[in-house]
């Protein structure tokens, strides 16, 4: 029997087996069927269910994005118009950029080659997500593809051994080595009709075997040994991981992405490969196999990549709970714009030439003050605090997402996961004024703070410079007021923070900025 959805404005949909349908998370949603479906549902769906009645269910999803398997059915949940698909393009984007920060020296791997029982358990969320984006497989170069070309054509070497054979069936017999044949006897027989062809009497005793030397070949190599450990490792993330979030909101939703997780890697170690290979003792870190040969390659990247990414996001223990459970697009958007500004000006000024990692103590992790520089006079940081007690700011405590030193001038991005519910589609999804509102406060209330612009997930970008008023382009080195960029996961906008952060940086445009500025003066 279907599920009907009907929302408080009157939207109706039915969920029935065989059918995807998608609603607006932003929206709540009363559902109405067979109670023991809908008690399905409302356990999928966890804290985001609330029970009416027996046959009616109330569901906030909020800003939650996902998807809520019901029967052969499947309800996909959007939010500020991102799909499950939008979801995944960010997150992926946001371990890409997060892996190939340079880190202070000297900073301990949170992810040893063993499997450590005391793990802290935000290190273990973050590797569970890496593990669950990786092994996807409609990423570029993903675990799932990685595991199948290792299994098609697996490294292996050759090594020589001797084995006892009997002695009509010796390839060759070498009398230099008749001292070697000799100290191997152990049982001599009488000579037998098989040994005619060898000249030797009939009636005397010779060896009933001797060794003699083959070559075999065999899948244990370090590579392989690598590759197993890699397997192993991810295999306690995942079950730890499922562990650590047993009575939490969370728990369902891990424990249903956990199983298509060890479906995918306990196959991959039940290949002849993974079997055959031994313990790992080091990382064969300048082995050639290791750094070209398909499959082995893809591991290694994402060894290294999955060491530094879960080491370099600085999210909380709560936020990453809130990914886990509900892919919350709201927790993650912010964070992926910070990074994204750190990849914009990576493009604009080079790779950067530090950055902090988030420090962890006994009451959790501490994310404010995360830093990338690009050397002394250029930096970025997430969240950075301005408060009255510091100097910083004259008035209310401040913490905007992303705080821009460049060359002496301070910039202010914050990132707002919401658009303006009067424009539609067809005129564009635009910011909402409260949020430019709050730019105005930023910008008034925080010393030096010379311009101040929202970041969020819609069509419109602009500029109100504060002498010149509404401004079509990118703003100068000198300028200052509030904006709104848009920003969305790929590549379809990136030119709109490129160009905005050229302008404060005084850098000159790049290619596509440049062929823009054509056509508009044109």
């Amino acid at each position: 029997m279907a599920i009907s959805l009907t929302s408080r404005n009157g939207a109706r949909v039915d969920i029935a087996d065989g059918v995807r349908v998608a609603i607006e998370g932003e929206r709540e949603w009363f559902a109405s069927g067979n109670s023991e479906d809908l008690a399905a549902l409302a356990r999928r769906v966890g804290r985001r269910a609330t029970r009416v009645r027996e046959d009616l269910w109330l569901l906030d999803f909020g800003n939650e994005v996902g998807l809520y398997p019901v029967r052969d059915g499947i309800l996909e949940v959007r939010a500020g118009k991102w799909s499950v698909a939008d979801f995944d393009a960010a997150l992926e984007e946001l371990f890409r950029i997060a892996a190939d920060l340079p880190f202070h020296a000297g900073e301990a791997s949170p992810l040893p080659v063993a499997t450590d029982v005391d793990v802290p358990n935000d290190v273990l969320y973050r590797a569970f997500l890496y593990l669950r984006e990786a092994l996807r497989a409609d990423v570029s170069r993903s675990l799932t593809a990685a595991f199948h070309a290792l299994a098609r054509d697996p490294h292996r070497r050759f090594e020589r051994h001797e084995t006892m054979v009997p002695l009509s069936m010796l390839r060759e017999v070498r009398f230099e080595r008749l001292p070697v044949y000799l100290a191997s006897t152990r049982r001599w027989i009488k000579g037998a009709h098989g040994l005619q062809g060898l000249g030797i009497d009939m009636d005397g005793v010779v060896p009933a075997e001797l060794p003699e030397p083959r070559v075999r070949d065999t899948f244990d190599t370090a590579e392989n040994r690598f590759a197993r450990a890699f397997v192993d490792h991810a295999i306690f993330i995942v079950d730890a991981t499922v562990r650590a979030v047993r009575k939490r909101a969370c728990e369902a939703k891990v424990q249903d992405d956990a199983r298509g997780m060890l479906a995918q890697l306990e196959a991959a170690r039940r290949t002849a490969p993974l079997c055959d290979a031994g313990r790992l003792t080091q990382v064969p870190m300048g082995s050639t196999v290791l750094q070209r040969r398909r499959g082995y390659r893809d591991l290694l990247h994402h060894f290294v990549r999955m060491r530094h990414a879960v080491r370099g996001l600085p999210f909380s223990t709560e936020a990453f709970e809130a990914l886990l459970e509900g892919r919350d697009a709201a927790h993650l958007y912010e964070l992926w714009a910070f990074f994204r500004v750190v990849e914009a000006l990576s493009a604009i000024l080079g790779p950067p030439t530090t950055s902090d990692a988030p420090k962890r103590t006994n009451l959790g992790v501490v994310v404010g003050q995360f830093t990338v520089a690009w050397g002394p006079d250029v930096r970025v940081v997430y969240q950075q605090a301005f408060t009255s007690t510091q100097g910083t700011s004259y008035s209310l405590t401040y913490e905007p997402d992303v705080s821009l030193l460049a060359r002496g001038a301070l910039h202010l991005f914050d990132a707002k996961f919401r658009l303006d519910p009067v424009t539609d589609a067809h005129q564009g999804r635009s910011f909402r004024e409260e949020d430019l509102a709050k730019m105005h406060a930023y910008r008034d209330a925080i010393r030096d703070a010379r311009s101040a612009w929202i970041l969020y997930p819609g069509t419109e970008s602009v500029f109100y410079d504060a002498e010149l008023g509404p401004q079509v382009g990118a703003p100068g080195r000198e300028a200052g007021g509030v904006g709104a960029i848009s920003l969305r996961p790929g590549e379809g906008n990136r030119a709109d923070l490129d160009r905005v952060l050229r302008g404060l940086l005084g850098a000159p445009a790049s290619d596509w900025n440049a062929a823009e500025a054509v056509r508009g003066e044109s």
